[in-house]
């Protein structure tokens, strides 16, 4: 967000207390955003570029995007992701996605798309979890994240 406010021209002041440890993540950000690559197959997390709509124009350039674009035209299954390049680079596959995605869901596209059965599984509990009914699947909840581990 600092950067995006300094992007459209407004000036964050932060008391001098604080410079060290804006500057300390600032550094520390920048470091987990270059060292990492995008491999093929990831296994616990996807790579950082599947969160495109949230990172900052600088740290993505076009060859990245279509490097990583699967071959139904979609960014990570992500439609979020998909969409956002879309509209950064305006690649026809990403939009065929996208309109698929909007026909198979037409009352609202999920923001990931589950690809396996454990994620799916996963995400069922994340979302009780959000709607705060959690606490009434508790035993459900934790042998599905004993099975998953």
């Amino acid at each position: 967000m600092i950067e995006l406010a300094d992007i459209m021209g407004l000036d964050v002041l932060f008391p001098d207390s604080s410079r060290a440890t804006m500057s300390y993540i600032v550094n520390r950000r920048k470091t987990f955003l270059y060292k990492e690559e995008v491999v093929g197959d990831f296994h616990c997390y996807p790579p950082i570029l599947s969160y495109l709509e949230a990172l900052p124009p600088k740290y993505v350039n076009e060859k990245d995007i279509f490097k990583n674009l699967s071959e139904d035209g979609s960014l990570f299954q992500s439609p979020s992701a998909t969409a956002k390049a879309f509209m950064d680079y305006g690649n026809k596959e990403c939009l065929t996605y996208l309109k698929s995605m909007a026909q198979r869901f037409p009352k609202a596209v999920p923001q990931a798309y589950p690809m396996d059965e454990d994620l799916i599984k996963l995400c069922i509990a994340n979302q009780l979890k959000k709607f705060g009914l959690g606490e009434y699947f508790v035993g459900e909840i934790e042998t599905l994240m004993a099975q998953v581990y």
